[in-house]
């Protein structure tokens, strides 16, 4: 069978549907009250609420993120910082935990927030007002500036990064307003809540799936998707955790291709196209939210025989997926291929049009 690389043809939609952004779409409920009602001059140990995370799910596909919207058992680091505008972040001073590395703390299936390493306490005398910030995965590398606090990761296509924070709202009692979270704030608020860390994703989810598609002028040749990766994007990023820009995540020069993961696990092998009507999974892959509103792929087909055995030479071919608007963090998008399979036709495809909506359609050759 001839055949050739120009006439692959994949079609990639791209169905776009925009996540939560930062501060929308949090579980709303306030955290626990304090367990114990402190009096005056008494301890008040460190107690978070629920732990929670923004809700993506994307009305067609219920699957979740590496991380996902619930928790189980993962561990996160924590930062209680002081929150004045003078506070020096690279101070020890500056930090509720004495250090400025991370204390680390496990999340449970609920939500609950448990130090790997406390009880700690608010200082017993201190009107300092602390806020705390808290990553995932934990990273034991953070750079300390005198405003800012960041955290390098490295992208690898699996792993969720993400990041959360509990701000203190003021409260007044007897006239007098009490801006927290320190002892002071737990012994003069009745019913004080203790800290929700709220957290978000801070990456790009793409969902594949495939599907079999008809085109005119030729008759379509059953084939298999062998592998899909996604191409040059960054590999590496520093996310700022405390300071201006908290919660972004910010490319750190290194790029590379990613491939696609059914949780921890590369997903391809061979993945056979369904019949007409039907789709099917291909994977996952988590990245870098683009700012040119396109990803790269290189999607590699080969051509079945009866007994759906890949026979004959694997054909490589280069999609663009694209959107209207930049992709965005903590958002989820279905990206489904629409193979035609590998033909012989009289004429060289051509880029299609983009269709208007949320949907976008791109044919290339």
């Amino acid at each position: 069978m001839n055949m050739k690389k120009n006439l692959l043809y994949v079609m990639a939609m791209a169905a776009v549907f925009a996540g939560c952004s930062s501060g929308e779409g949090f579980d709303e409920k306030e955290g626990n009250n304090t367990p114990v009602e402190p009096v005056d001059n008494s301890e008040v140990e460190i107690a978070f609420g629920k732990a929670t995370t923004v809700s993506a799910v994307q009305q067609y596909n219920n699957t979740r993120a590496a991380l996902g919207d619930t928790w189980n058992g993962e561990q996160i680091g924590i930062w209680g910082v002081d929150r004045s505008e003078t506070a020096e972040w690279n101070l020890v001073s500056s930090h509720i935990f004495g250090q400025t590395d991370p204390v680390t703390a496990t999340v449970a299936s609920g939500g609950d927030v448990t130090f790997d390493n406390g009880p700690y306490y608010y200082p017993m005398s201190s009107k300092v007002n602390y806020s705390f910030y808290s990553c995932y995965p934990v990273v034991r590398t953070a750079v300390a500036a005198r405003r800012s606090i960041s955290c390098p990761y490295t992208i690898d296509g699996k792993t969720d990064i993400m990041w959360g924070s509990a701000v203190c709202e003021d409260k007044m009692v007897d006239g007098v307003t009490y801006s927290g979270y320190n002892a002071l704030y737990f012994r003069k608020v009745v019913d004080a809540p203790v800290p929700d860390l709220k957290f978000q994703h801070c990456l790009t989810r793409l969902n594949f799936v495939v599907q079999k598609g008809i085109e005119g002028g030729g008759k379509p040749v059953p084939v298999a998707v062998q592998d899909i990766k996604v191409l040059n994007v960054p590999t590496a990023a520093n996310l700022t955790v405390v300071g201006d820009g908290a919660g972004t995540l910010t490319e750190s020069g290194a790029t590379g291709e990613l491939s696609l993961y059914n949780g921890d696990t590369p997903s391809f092998d061979t993945i056979v196209v369904p019949e007409l009507g039907q789709e099917k999974a291909l994977g996952t892959v988590l990245l870098m939210p683009s700012k040119t509103k396109e990803y790269e792929l290189e999607v590699t087909l080969v051509v079945l025989d009866e007994n759906n055995t890949p026979t004959g030479k694997p054909e490589k071919g280069i999609v663009k997926i694209n959107s209207k608007v930049d992709f965005a963090p903590n958002t989820k998008y279905k990206v489904t291929l629409t193979v035609y399979g590998l033909q012989i036709v009289q004429v060289h495809a051509t880029l299609g049009k983009w269709e208007t909506g949320e949907d976008i359609t791109q044919e290339v050759n």
